[in-house]
């Protein structure tokens, strides 16, 4: 069912009480641009009392969670009880941190959460400032994090942040989250936020049942008309790593993964190739992979071997039933505009260390 909160005649809360109490009521998808105070405040409500829903999604305009309605008048609008059989929740910015801070209670079948931050509309912070988009980001994290501990599948999609803040994002909080198996994390810049082994070693540590793990510095492109909304301004061009933004972590990264994450089917963080595996840094065989894109690893004449290596490590052995077979059939990237002749290089080494046939 979809939802209009766009302001409306009288009786237009009535008609959202008698809508959002329908018994069978499974999916709803809220569009609208401007909502009263009073409406925004009672499709919450109504929506949250309602046994049975479980997917939420609004559209990028949709103010499902006013802050007037909410934060202004102080109101907890639900308590342990509240969207109970909620378990997909897709929308934009802080929406979903207004409807948690708004509970008192936890919301332990939520599993699937997927968020788009605009380079715009940001609300402002307590004193009255606009709230960068990396803190944003990092609240998001925060909250679901210490309230939502079901999770399974996270996607976060950010656009370039406009106020230029950099400082790092923490997924800590998400550690309690021991369930998790997909997690899709495009941030706002490259050079603010790459991934450390140190942050890669906790994810592995903490999501033994990861499946999927997709945590990039930035948006390859913004070719679809939603991506060209949310983005105010012109795309920049995505470019690789300089010697100033090279990537924090290492083969290191790989070596936990494959050992602690034995259902990974795809990988896809920024890696820096320059830097060795140590003595104690085991890359595992993975029997479930599928895929790695290596968007943007700073890769050059000298790395050939150890990258090569590596990558041929977590595939394994070809064997006449492998579903991995030559390593440019697996193995995506954009960093062919730049490097294409090293990572030929690269598949070449591969195909040869893992006795993959010519045909």
């Amino acid at each position: 069912m979809t939802v209009d909160i766009s302001e409306s005649a009288d009786g237009a809360i009535m008609q959202l009480e008698s809508l959002c109490a329908i018994p069978s009521l499974r999916d709803v998808r809220v569009k609208g641009d401007v909502a009263p105070p009073g409406q925004a405040y009672a499709l919450l409500r109504y929506l949250g009392a309602n046994p049975a829903l479980e997917r939420l999604s609004s559209a990028p305009n949709a103010d499902i969670a006013s802050p007037f309605a909410i934060f202004n008048a102080g109101i907890i609008l639900g308590e342990d009880g509240w969207f109970p059989a909620l378990n997909s929740f897709h929308g934009y910015n802080d929406s979903l941190i207004r409807i948690i801070a708004s509970s008192s209670g936890c919301f332990s079948n939520l599993t699937q959460i997927h968020i788009t931050f605009n380079a715009v509309g940001f609300p402002l912070a307590g004193n009255g400032d606009r709230l960068s988009q990396r803190l944003q980001i990092q609240r998001f994290f925060d909250f679901v994090g210490s309230r939502c501990h079901a999770l399974q599948d996270v996607t976060v999609q950010a656009f370039w942040d406009i106020d230029g803040e950099q400082g790092p994002i923490s997924l800590n909080k998400l550690s309690s989250c021991s369930q998790m198996r997909r997690l899709v994390f495009d941030g706002p810049d490259p050079a603010m936020n790459p991934p450390t082994d140190t942050d890669i070693i906790a994810i592995a540590e903490a999501w033994p049942l990861l499946e999927f793990l997709h945590w990039q510095g930035a948006f390859a492109a913004r070719d679809t008309p939603e991506q060209q909304m949310a983005w105010s301004g012109s795309a920049p061009t995505s470019q690789p790593y300089s010697s100033d933004t090279r990537p924090n972590a290492t083969f290191k990264s790989l070596a936990k993964l494959s050992q602690l994450c034995r259902h990974l089917k795809e990988i896809e963080i920024d890696v820096d190739c320059q830097d060795d595996l140590g003595s104690d840094d085991l890359v595992e065989a993975m029997p479930e992979l599928e895929r790695i894109t290596v968007f943007r690893w700073n890769l050059t004449s000298r790395d050939v071997s150890r990258t090569a290596s590596a990558i041929a490590m977590l595939a394994g052995p070809w064997m006449p039933d492998s579903t991995l077979g030559k390593a440019s059939d697996w193995i995506s990237s954009d960093a062919y505009k730049w490097s294409q002749k090293i990572w030929e290089e690269v598949f070449v080494k591969i195909d040869e260390l893992r006795g993959v046939p010519d045909k």
